[in-house]
C-alpha cells in the first residue's frame, strides 16, 4: 500500500474531488491552477508555475518515510539548423577547411562513422552531400582565399616564381606554379595554379625554360641548388669503389631488416654494449642521403652488429653471403660520411621558407669546394669522389655570367655575406659599384622627381609663398639652395651599408633589414627585391608531394579545377579560431 501510494504521489498533484474543485455555469469540471492537493494528507499546496517544485519539497519535509520516484524529462525532437543559419553556415565552411586542409576526400562527409559523429557533436546539424561540398563550399573558399592571396600581391614590390611539373599517384601529371614574395620582411609563398600536362614532357626542365624565356623581361632564373647538390652528390656515389661499399653495407643492413631473430640479437647486444637501440637503416638507391644516413647509422652500430653476428649461436648458422667490413672499407665509410655531411647540411639549410636562400648559393658553393680538397689521409676511392663533387660544382654550374653578378648582388644584399671573403678587394668594389647603378635603374621616377627644375619649369611655376619665418630671418641665415641628386644619395648610401659590420651566421637577415631599412631606404628595396627569390625549390616540392596525396588512386577522377582548388586552399588557407 505503501508503494502505490509513493507512485501515486505525482498523480496526487493534480487534486480530484476535494473542496477546492470548482464547476462551470454547465456542470462541467475546471481545474484549479492555483494550488494543488497531497492525497496523503490532503494539505493544499501552492502550484509553483505550472512544475511540480513545491509538492515535492513539501513531500519530503512532512512525509520523509515516502521515496519519490525520479523525474524524467521528456526530450523534444528538435529542429534542424535551416541551411540558411548561420550555425549551419559556420559548421559547414568548418568541414571545408577539414577537408582541404586534412587532404579528406569528399566522400568522407558520407562516411558512415563521419556522420555518426557530427550527429553525436550537434543532432541538430544536418550533413550536406559531397556534391554540395565539391561545387560550393570548396569553391566558395578558394574565391575567399584567393582574394587574401591577390589583396597580399599588391603590396609588395617584387615577386619570385617557381614552377614545376609531378606526376601523381594516379600516373596524371601536373604542373604547379608557386609565388614568392616579402611582406613587412618576412617571406611569403602561396600556390598560384595547378594545370594537367596532357602532352609528352620528357625534357619537361628545357621546355620550362623556353617556355619562361618567351615571357616579358622574366629576370634572372636560377636552378634549384639543392637540385644542383643532389647531382653532385650523386656522380661520388656512383663511383665504383663507393658503389661497392654501399653495396657490402646494404646487405648487412637488409638481413637484419628481414630476420626476426637477427633483430633481437642485434637489441640484446646493442644493450650490452651500451649502445643507443637504433634501427639499422636502409637506403634508397635513387636518393643519396639515405646512403649517407646508412652508412651513419651502420658505422654507429658496427659494434654490435658484429658482436650479433660472430657470436650469437641461435644466428651464426643463418649468416650467409653476408660479410662485415674490412678496417680499410671501414675507414672509408667513415671518410665518405665526413665527405656527404655538408652536403647533407646545405641541403637541410637550403630547406628554409622562412630565411634568404638565392645569397647562400655562393657562400654554400664556396664552403663545398674548400671540403672537397683531397687530404693526405685520404684513400684513393674517397679523393675520386671528392674530385667527382668538386668538378660537378665547379665546371658546370652556376657559370653563366648574368647569374654569377646576380648571386653577387644577392649575397651582399644579405648583411651575413655582404663581405664576401671570396672576392678580392676591385671585384668587390665592381659588384657594389654594379649593385649602385642597378638600384639607380629601378627608381627613375623619383630621380627625376629629386632633380633640380629646369629653366622653362621655374618661369612655369609662381614663387612660393614665402613664410613669416624667412620673411624675418630667410636674408641673416641664407643658405645656398643645393639639391643633392639621387646618385648621390645612393652611392653614399652604398658604401655606407658596405661599411656596416656584418651579422652573426645565426641571426635573422631579415630582422636586421626591418631594423635598419630607415638607415638604407634604397639598398633595402633592392634587398626585397632579390632576396625573395628561392635558392631552392625544395618548398614547391613538398607541396608536389601533398599533391600526390589529393591525386591518388582512390580520387583519380578528380577534375583538374578540383585539383587546382584543392592544392591551392592546402597551401594557401589560413584557419583562423574565434
Amino acid at each position: 500500500m505503501e508503494t502505490w501510494k509513493c507512485m501515486d504521489i505525482k498523480q496526487g498533484l493534480h487534486h480530484k474531488n476535494t473542496d477546492t474543485d470548482r464547476y462551470n455555469d454547465e456542470g462541467g469540471k475546471t481545474i484549479n491552477r492555483n494550488d494543488t492537493v497531497c492525497k496523503l494528507c490532503l494539505a493544499h499546496v501552492a502550484y509553483s508555475k505550472g512544475n511540480t517544485s513545491n509538492m515535492s519539497k513539501y513531500i519530503q519535509r512532512k512525509h520523509p518515510d515516502i521515496t519519490l520516484p525520479e523525474h524524467r524529462s521528456v526530450e523534444r525532437p528538435e529542429q534542424t539548423y535551416r541551411a540558411s543559419s548561420e550555425k549551419h553556415s559556420k559548421i559547414t565552411g568548418a568541414l571545408g577547411v577539414f577537408i582541404a586542409k586534412d587532404l579528406q576526400p569528399f566522400s568522407v562527409v558520407e562516411d558512415v562513422g563521419f556522420k555518426h559523429l557530427m550527429k553525436t557533436l550537434d543532432p541538430r546539424y544536418a550533413v550536406p552531400s559531397r556534391t554540395y561540398f565539391s561545387a560550393v563550399v570548396i569553391p566558395g573558399l578558394y574565391d575567399k582565399t584567393r582574394k587574401a592571396i591577390e589583396s597580399d600581391l599588391t603590396k609588395t614590390e617584387s615577386l619570385a616564381l617557381t614552377t614545376d611539373s609531378w606526376t601523381s599517384r594516379a600516373t596524371q601529371s601536373y604542373m604547379t606554379v608557386t609565388v614568392h614574395y616579402m611582406l613587412d620582411w618576412q617571406m611569403k609563398s602561396a600556390v598560384l595554379q595547378t594545370r594537367p600536362l596532357y602532352e609528352s614532357h620528357t625534357n619537361n626542365a628545357a621546355n620550362i625554360v623556353n617556355a619562361v624565356n618567351e615571357t616579358v623581361e622574366p629576370g634572372p632564373q636560377t636552378g634549384c641548388f639543392a637540385h644542383t647538390v643532389n647531382l653532385a652528390a650523386k656522380r661520388a656515389v656512383s663511383i665504383n669503389g663507393v658503389s661497392r661499399l654501399l653495396g657490402k653495407v646494404r646487405k648487412v643492413v637488409t638481413f637484419f631488416h628481414l630476420s626476426t631473430t637477427a633483430n633481437q640479437a642485434l637489441a640484446v647486444k646493442q644493450e650490452m654494449l651500451n649502445l643507443p637501440k637504433h634501427k639499422l637503416i636502409n637506403d634508397v638507391i635513387t636518393r643519396w642521403n639515405t646512403s649517407h644516413d646508412m652508412l651513419s647509422r651502420y658505422v654507429e652500430q658496427q659494434p654490435a652488429i658484429y658482436s650479433a653476428l660472430t657470436m650469437d649461436k641461435n644466428l651464426m648458422s643463418h649468416v650467409t653471403g653476408i660479410a662485415m667490413l674490412t678496417d680499410g672499407e671501414q675507414k672509408m665509410a667513415e671518410q665518405l660520411i665526413e665527405v656527404l655531411k655538408p652536403l647533407k647540411t646545405v641541403t637541410t639549410l637550403m630547406s628554409s621558407e622562412t630565411t634568404p636562400t638565392i645569397s647562400m648559393i655562393l657562400p654554400l658553393k664556396e664552403m663545398i669546394l674548400k671540403s672537397m680538397v683531397p687530404g693526405d689521409e685520404d684513400s684513393t676511392v674517397i679523393k675520386e669522389a671528392k674530385e667527382a663533387i668538386a668538378q660537378d660544382l665547379d665546371r658546370r654550374r652556376y657559370t653563366d655570367p648574368d647569374l654569377q653578378e646576380y648571386l653577387q648582388k644577392a649575397t651582399a644584399l644579405d648583411p651575413k655575406f655582404k663581405s664576401q671573403p671570396s672576392l678580392d678587394e676591385s671585384s668587390l668594389d665592381r659588384l657594389y659599384k654594379d649593385l649602385t647603378t642597378e638600384i639607380l635603374e629601378y627608381e627613375p621616377q623619383r630621380q627625376a622627381e629629386t632633380m633640380p627644375p629646369t629653366e622653362g619649369q621655374k618661369s612655369a611655376s609662381p614663387p612660393p609663398k614665402k613664410t613669416a619665418m624667412a620673411e624675418l630671418f630667410g636674408e641673416v641665415f641664407k643658405k645656398q639652395d643645393q639639391v643633392k641628386a639621387l646618385s648621390q644619395i645612393v652611392e653614399d648610401e652604398v658604401a655606407s651599408y658596405r661599411l656596416a659590420d656584418s651579422i652573426g651566421v645565426d641571426a635573422d637577415p631579415f630582422m636586421w633589414w626591418k631594423t635598419n631599412e630607415c638607415k638604407f631606404p634604397h639598398v633595402a628595396k633592392a634587398a626585397k627585391r632579390l632576396l625573395c627569390v628561392p635558392g631552392t625549390s625544395v618548398p614547391s616540392e613538398r607541396i608536389f608531394s601533398t599533391a600526390g596525396d589529393i591525386v591518388s588512386a582512390n580520387r583519380s577522377r578528380l577534375a583538374p579545377d578540383s585539383v587546382d582548388r584543392l592544392i591551392f586552399l592546402h597551401k594557401n588557407l589560413s584557419i583562423v579560431d574565434e
